[in-house]
């Protein structure tokens, strides 16, 4: 995604072949509803999907199986996603932190739609500045009030998705003090 905006703004047509889903594995944060639905569609493409929620058990109709989300960083390592989209409640507070990222292999695409609290932002910039990841979907990472001003290539709401590569991710944060 990120390489054809900059073929495209470079006005270059170059062939590339995408990275292959079929056979991918995707750890989705969170067996709520709209963690189950991400299940389903990413098995519908062909992947392979792990759920992470409260209890860790097996022969679940959406998720190959599903691992307890308080030991999320002992099944990271195999991830090509990882995608939360878990709801804030005091176990899912700062779930996405230091110790997930740094167990995460270095392809791993990691996108956040669950609550901005989920994920620990200084910890994401910290993982982000010793890896090289592809790309970061989230959304605004920190609630954001509507009337304030943000940098982030969306509109100001904590629930709109953005994709950004790695390295303007941190960009931003640099300039914005966040």
């Amino acid at each position: 995604l990120h390489a054809s905006a900059d073929l495209q703004r470079e006005r270059t047509w170059r062939h590339r072949e995408p990275r292959e889903t079929a056979g991918s594995h995707a750890l989705v944060v969170g067996t709520g509803g709209i963690g189950r639905a991400t299940g389903r569609l990413l098995r519908a493409v062909g992947m392979r999907v792990t759920g992470a929620g409260r209890t860790a058990r097996d022969g679940d109709d959406d998720f190959d199986r599903i691992v307890a989300s308080g030991e999320l960083a002992r099944h990271v390592g195999d991830v090509d996603h990882l995608v939360n989209a878990a709801p804030l409640t005091p176990q899912t507070t700062g779930i996405l932190d230091a110790t997930v990222f740094a167990a995460l292999p270095a392809h791993a695409h990691v996108v956040n739609v669950g609550r901005g609290r989920s994920l620990v932002e200084a910890d994401l910039v910290r993982a982000i500045a010793l890896l090289t990841w592809p790309a970061l979907t989230a959304p605004v990472v920190a609630p954001v009030a509507v009337t304030a001003p943000t940098p982030w290539p969306a509109p100001q709401t904590s629930r709109h998705a953005f994709t950004l590569p790695l390295p303007k991710f941190i960009a931003v944060l640099s300039r914005t003090g966040r």
